[in-house]
């Protein structure tokens, strides 16, 4: 019976080629999307699940302050009070790039990582050349990832070498690792022992003179016992937190697992991903999906007076309810199979546009996994049963009498105008989005920031010891001679990359909070053209004694002026002189609100060189930095860019957000498109005697083609009411991640209608057209 199927499908699939091949090709092309969207997935729930202990890792965090930043003597706490506890360590990414020297060839290099040696106890990280159980032969030892150790030493065996770090330290390679896989959210390429003080990079005190107030602030990483109760173990833990004060508050556990996708914790430097991306991407695919069945349902309906006679005639000679049913099921099924063959293709051939698209390599061997093929296989089942069911349902139904004499009605309009009414309001929902995603993009990458970053660069200056300090103040003195450029700042923290944060204590406020700071100097202001709105600009003879405040610092602490007023840190006495307020800048990107800022004058320490360059011959003065640079600093490797590049690069995750809804909202039109072709190929075909009769009395084309268009309008206009709230709750929901934001004006809706109304109207029109051309007498010969 199953080949008799089979067969049946087949001679049907092929004597209706047209209907067939936009089917497939719509499948397919939905299968593809809901395919790649799959790879992606798959490839984002994988992170740090190749660890071998994964299920029994867990971060240390604060809840109460929703940080993970933990000061590392709580290990030892840990360990000593809690038996769960098999082993801990202690782990800091640097946020900065250090540089790295070897000979008189220098590198900047990031991913560095400061731990103690219990990581590869935790971790599996295997080591291609040392000792798991000693990585660090003294405080002064380094490890490199195979990457790193090539690059700075070639083929030789870099054991035994020495690294000078920042020109100051010199490190000893004592292991090489391999590197860490695409998919670990913690990343490095080289290691530290944090055991050495230099490597506990940050730090933060209340009281600067009394010790007990300093953190040296650590992720801290617990592998539990085998036998460990977790719930029970969460429950000790918040009951003891007592134990653990006052380096944390209120404590609780982060699952390894849940780091890459769900971590919202202050301090964490590891790689994260975008949840929110991978549902909206879960439910694009859901969508076009849909819409591919969709279509399939609207095609087989467009041929129902065939396929009624086809069902009348079989049912003349005997056949039952549930023959029929096999057979378009079996269509459907076979349409099905053809789909996904093409779309496995597709996905192949069009591997390097998603990986642009998602930013992550495509691997199709990722689909050869037995739990895969086997949710593909029941995928292609479930697909085809869905599809064929409601053709079955309605055309199985067929009078075997009245399908012959073609007097069967038609299945009931209103569940055809329901579909195509649903494509229509995905369609719209989607254009409305994308507008808004663009806009918004465009409107985070042209607001005012407050300073001015056209033509600002940016060189990266780690110099820390005075003689090299000195030599960059050499190098500022020579390129101010240049006339390509017209301002030199130093600084330490820069828009985009603030480093200090500085409490503000009772003792001057009546509020205590920490505050972003910069250091500066005398030419900041000019140089990064921001306004001053009372008060003056420094003096060099300021330096270190005086400071400006934003806008929003003024309000803040509600002042009334700036006479007598002082800005401190906790226990300095002195403090800074306010001596001016300047207007709002975003400091980072526009996803923060702008909060109260201090600027200090102070160039003692400066870790970048701010310059503002003329908008002529801009090649040639790159060059002329570059060489000035390599003359005067030939150890410091030149790193330069543009403030606008780097503020843009705040918004790569809505960027590839906005690309990616672009691409998909492209294809869920096109597969739209295909129903609503079929549709149109369906109301042609039912009016074809009123077509005819209405051309043999008088009517022009243009009425025909206004008159089989009417009812698709109708549906637009439906559509349109239903898309427009939800498109708006869900931009709306998404905008909130930004602190500064488009409104979402009526127009948006209004335009995303008319487009999605166009689309309609140019796909139906053609159809429309030729219905209208055609002979009357045919038409009513065809009746």
């Amino acid at each position: 019976m199953i080949t008799y199927y089979i067969k049946s499908a087949a001679k049907s699939l092929w004597a209706n080629k047209k209907f067939s091949s936009i089917n497939v090709l719509g499948f397919s092309f939905a299968i593809s999307v809901c395919l790649a969207i799959g790879l992606y997935i798959i490839h984002e729930y994988s992170y740090d699940r190749h660890h071998e202990n994964a299920d029994r890792i867990y971060r240390l965090i604060d809840s109460k302050y929703k940080s993970s930043s933990i000061d590392y003597r709580t290990k030892d706490i840990l360990l000593e009070n809690f038996p769960e506890i098999e082993k801990a360590c202690i782990i800091h990414c640097t946020s900065f790039q250090p540089m790295l020297s070897v000979g008189k060839e220098s590198y900047y290099m990031d991913q560095l990582l400061s731990t103690d040696k219990d990581i590869f106890e935790v971790f599996d990280i295997p080591l291609v050349i040392g000792n798991n159980e000693n990585p660090f032969t003294d405080l002064n030892s380094v490890l490199l990832s195979e990457t790193t150790a090539k690059i700075l030493f070639g083929n030789t065996n870099p054991i035994g070498k020495e690294i000078v770090y920042q020109r100051n330290t010199n490190l000893t390679v004592s292991g090489v690792f391999k590197d860490f896989p695409e998919e670990s959210s913690i990343k490095a390429k080289f290691i530290v022992n944090a055991q050495k003080d230099e490597f506990r990079f940050s730090f933060s005190c209340t009281q600067y003179d009394d010790k007990s107030t300093h953190r040296y602030p650590f992720r801290i990483y617990l592998l539990l016992k085998e036998q460990c109760d977790i719930p029970a173990f969460k429950d000790k833990l918040a009951k003891k937190t007592a134990l653990l004060k006052p380096y944390v508050q209120e404590a609780d556990l982060l699952p390894l697992k849940d780091i890459y996708l769900f971590d919202n914790t202050k301090g964490s430097v590891n790689k994260r991903g975008n949840y929110k991306l991978l549902q909206i991407l879960s439910s694009i695919a859901v969508i076009i999906l849909i819409l591919a069945v969709v279509n399939y349902i609207n095609l087989t309906l467009a041929q129902q007076k065939k396929k009624n006679r086809i069902s009348g005639i079989r049912k003349s000679y005997g056949a039952r309810g549930q023959h029929l049913w096999g057979q378009f099921i079996m269509e459907s099924l076979l349409i099905s199979i053809f789909a996904f063959l093409i779309a496995l293709s597709l996905v192949w051939i069009l591997s390097p546009v998603y990986s642009k698209v998602f930013n992550i390599p495509f691997d199709m061997n990722a689909f050869i996994q037995p739990y895969l093929l086997i949710a593909l296989f029941g995928s292609i089942l479930f697909i085809g049963i869905l599809s064929g069911l409601v053709p079955a349902l309605i055309l199985a139904k067929a009078s075997p009498v009245k399908a012959i004499q073609d007097t069967q009605r038609s299945s009931k309009s209103y569940s055809r105008n329901t579909l195509i009414i649903f494509q229509f309001t995905v369609s719209i929902a989607l254009i409305a989005c994308v507008i808004v995603v663009e806009k918004q993009m465009y409107f985070v990458k042209h607001k005012n920031l407050g300073f001015e970053p056209e033509h600002l660069i940016r060189m990266h200056s780690p110099m820390q010891s005075p003689k090299d300090i000195q030599l960059l103040r050499s190098f500022v003195d020579e390129i101010k001679s240049n006339p390509n450029i017209k301002n030199v700042s130093l600084s330490k923290g820069n828009p985009g990359d603030v480093t200090l944060w500085m409490g503000v204590g009772e003792n001057y406020w009546d509020q205590d909070t920490y505050i972003p700071t910069i250091e500066i100097d005398t030419s900041f202001i000019s140089t990064f053209k921001v306004k001053l709105v009372k008060g003056r600009n420094a003096l060099p003879s300021e330096l270190g004694k005086a400071c400006l405040v934003n806008q929003t610092f003024y309000d803040y602490f509600r002042m009334d002026n700036i006479i007598d007023k002082r800005y401190a840190n906790y226990d300095d006495v002195q403090g800074y002189k306010i001596i001016g307020v300047f207007d709002d800048f975003n400091y980072s990107s526009l996803h923060k609100k702008i909060e109260p800022m201090a600027m200090i004058l102070n160039d003692e320490a400066p870790n970048a060189v701010s310059l503002r360059i003329s908008s002529n011959n801009i090649g040639e003065t790159i060059d002329y930095l570059k060489t000035s640079w390599d003359k005067i600093l030939p150890y410091y490797p030149v790193s330069l860019d543009f403030y606008n590049d780097r503020y843009n690069k705040m918004y790569k995750k809505e960027e590839r957000l906005a690309n990616t809804i672009s691409l998909f909202a492209l294809l869920a039109i096109a597969i739209s498109c295909f129903g609503i072709l079929g549709l149109s190929i369906f109301s042609a075909e039912q009016r074809t005697k009123e077509i005819g009769i209405r051309k043999t009395n008088g009517a022009k084309t243009y009425e025909i083609i206004r008159m089989l268009n009417r009812d698709f309008l109708k549906w637009v206009a439906l559509s349109f009411a239903i898309a427009s709230p939800i498109a708006w709750y869900c931009m709306d929901s998404w905008l909130k991640n930004f602190a500064y934001k488009i409104n979402l004006s009526w127009w948006i809706f209004v335009l995303a209608g008319i487009i999605a109304m166009g689309i309609a109207l140019l796909t139906v029109s053609w159809q429309s057209w030729r219905a209208a051309k055609r002979n009357p007498v045919e038409s009513l010969r065809y009746e």
